[in-house]
């Protein structure tokens, strides 16, 4: 009798053994498969990104071309902004085929000195210095976030070394993180600033229209103020985060 419970307790043990071990190479295969299709999401996810990175390269040098055959300079003028626009975004997509694993968040300080760097070549005068302080602090942001507020630090560094900075000067690009998940760009050059007649609220030129629509898109605050130099700045709050709040 005490062998008979031995030999069934025994064999009670190994099917259990036998049942865990089959648990465990189940769990061990669904591991497997959930790394594989990540791994496959992640080469898709960058192949995206890269295809979109080349199309817009295409469709800014078919606005080149364009250009070349145009001899007004307020339309040239106008198809170079859009250019300058176009790799706003190219750089942000290349920069998100670069990442490893998350492709929804950019480094955003590396993104910043690319874009501004881009700007600089565009539009700096050669003949004159010009001093760049780029200020950002090590932030991922969403892509979102990342997009319209690449747009928007396109188009107020464009703007100032068109006006502010065609005789030299300084220009001051910093993100900085302040209470309760905000964040605040402040843009700031040398110039001569806005005329002070020219009610900001209330302005018509279609690139800072543009600023001010990208800013509610990310609800952010906008405001502007001269001091030794046109200043604008905007607190925002990253979409991913706004999102969980």
């Amino acid at each position: 009798m005490v062998f008979y419970i031995i030999y069934q307790y025994t064999n009670l043990y190994t099917l259990s053994e036998k049942k865990v071990m089959a648990t465990n190479n189940e769990l061990e295969l669904q591991n497997t498969t959930i790394q594989k299709q990540n791994q496959e999401k992640e080469i898709l996810l960058k192949e995206i990104h890269h295809r979109v990175k080349n199309n817009l390269q295409l469709v800014s040098s078919l606005l080149n071309l364009q250009s070349n055959s145009i001899s007004d300079a307020t339309v040239v003028s106008a198809i170079q902004e859009g250019q300058s626009r176009i790799k706003t975004m190219s750089i942000l997509h290349h920069r998100l085929y670069q990442n490893d694993g998350d492709f929804s968040k950019l480094s955003f300080k590396e993104y910043t000195t690319d874009l501004i760097n881009s700007i600089h070549t565009t539009y700096s005068n050669k003949k004159v210095n010009t001093e760049i302080d780029i200020k950002i602090e090590n932030i991922h942001l969403d892509i979102d976030t990342a997009i319209p507020l690449g747009l928007i630090i396109n188009e107020l560094t464009t703007n100032a070394y068109k006006y502010a900075l065609a005789e030299g000067g300084s220009l001051l690009v910093s993100i900085t993180s302040i209470q309760n998940n905000e964040y605040k760009l402040h843009i700031k050059d040398s110039g001569k600033g806005m005329p002070f007649h020219i009610d900001f609220e209330n302005i018509n030129t279609l690139g800072l229209k543009l600023v001010k629509i990208l800013s509610k898109q990310i609800k952010g605050n906008l405001s502007y103020f001269y001091d030794d130099g046109a200043n604008f700045v905007i607190t925002f709050i990253d979409k991913s985060i706004s999102s969980e709040i």
